[in-house]
């Protein structure tokens, strides 16, 4: 069985059925699990890995099918009436086999961890953090983020030999710089430079995950630095030696805004790479830095140059996926038409904002340069001659009858 692991909570559900379905559906069920091991048995980019041997498997993990485990803070009856019925329908309309498993997470667990970034609205980011103890009878799993798309047979990913690595990851960047303030006083600021991973997909070793407590040595470090924007995926780059990784190719996690933005600040990879990978892409990424918006919100919502908004092509793909996802489809449509219908609503919001956001970059302007100019004079003044004369008499005059003179400007 092949163990798939999405954090979500009740909003997201629908858009982890479009995920699970997509993985289903690219599956050939006329393609054995033993066939991947053959030679040339997977694509060009996973035949490069060493692979295990397939007779050294068990047979839970040979067994063909699929266990989508749901990390969860809450779920209602009638949602998780949904999920039942998501299974059934999937397996009556694939011919491979599939199960949901339901985790029901404790927040309380998280209570130490900064409500930064995607954690504003809830700890949900942090669950991946703990798949080792939740999954604790299970070797591996892949983790993947919901605004993802998959368009391949994603069982290859499970012939690599991860071998003592805690797992496999996909980089974005060579060389990032991060600072982290300590929360206590007695520690010293740290300073990560280095590699750096997307944490929306990783093929993880579960076993090793655990006998090297990559779980304690993570939240030690929750417990002793602030974090910003990325919580999780700050931890994990950071607390975790990028040895215990195996770099997977930019095709399995891909970030769309590659495709637009090329070769950006924070990221090594080129411009040429990233057209090549796009072309080839296994799993598309829906994220990138707040240029691409999530299919699920409209793309007027974010605008890039001259005020137009980025209608990238995998929107439409993902909502292609969408409308057919079953039994979601209907509450799926519904958002659809609603983005839709009010599309020139939501693009005139948009521009006002742009507009307010200008006027108060206007008046920061005004009121800095204002406060400039008067430091600029005074700075001025004092770099005259003739106040610097006028300083230097004052000072004479002191050192030689302790006071009395005025201060005075000479002209020159």
């Amino acid at each position: 069985m092949f163990h798939i692991v999405f954090n979500t909570d009740e909003g997201y559900l629908r858009y982890a059925a479009v995920l699970a379905t997509s993985i289903v559906k690219n599956t050939n069920s006329n393609k054995k699990f033993e066939e991947f091991f053959k030679q040339n048995g997977c694509s060009c980019e996973i035949e490069k890995y060493t692979k295990l041997h397939y007779n050294s498997l068990n047979e839970e993990d040979k067994e063909e099918g699929y266990v989508f485990h749901l990390l969860i803070d809450n779920i209602s009856q009638e949602n998780q009436k949904k999920i039942e019925q998501l299974e059934q329908s999937l397996n009556d309309c694939y011919s491979y086999p599939c199960k949901f498993v339901i985790h029901l997470i404790d927040d309380k667990f998280f209570k130490d961890c900064s409500r930064t970034g995607p954690a504003i609205n809830n700890l949900a980011t942090y669950y991946r953090l703990r798949i080792a103890s939740i999954l604790s009878d299970i070797k591996t799993c892949l983790y993947l983020d919901v605004d993802m798309l998959v368009s391949c047979d994603i069982r290859e990913l499970f012939t690599i030999d991860l071998q003592e690595k805690i797992g496999g990851v996909v980089y974005y960047t060579n060389d990032i710089t991060i600072h982290f303030d300590p929360i206590k006083k007695d520690k010293e600021r740290l300073v990560y430079m280095g590699k750096y991973f997307n944490s929306g997909f990783m093929l993880m070793n579960l076993e090793q995950w655990r006998k090297k407590q990559i779980e304690e040595i993570c939240f030690n470090f929750i417990k002793n630095y602030y974090l910003s924007t990325s919580p999780d995926e700050f931890v994990l780059n950071v607390a975790i030696n990028h040895e215990n990784f195996i770099e997977i190719p930019l095709e399995y996690n891909f970030a769309i805004m590659f495709n637009y933005i090329g070769s950006i600040a924070f990221t090594t990879i080129s411009v040429d790479r990233a057209k090549q990978a796009y072309k080839n892409i296994k799993i598309a990424h829906l994220t990138g830095m707040g240029l691409i918006v999530k299919p699920w919100v409209s793309f007027y919502a974010s605008l890039v140059v001259n005020c137009q908004p980025l209608h990238y092509e995998y929107y439409d793909k993902w909502w292609f996926e969408a409308l057919e996802t079953p039994i979601f489809n209907k509450e799926l449509q519904k958002i659809y038409n609603e983005i839709t219908n009010n599309a020139l609503e939501i693009y005139s919001k948009t521009i006002g904002n742009k507009i307010q956001q200008l006027e108060n970059r206007i008046v920061a302007f005004e009121t800095n340069n204002y406060e400039r100019s008067v430091e600029s004079i005074k700075k001025e003044v004092k770099e005259h001659l003739s106040y610097k004369l006028g300083q230097t008499l004052i000072k004479a005059y002191n050192n030689r009858w302790g006071g009395g003179l005025s201060k005075c400007h000479l002209s020159c």
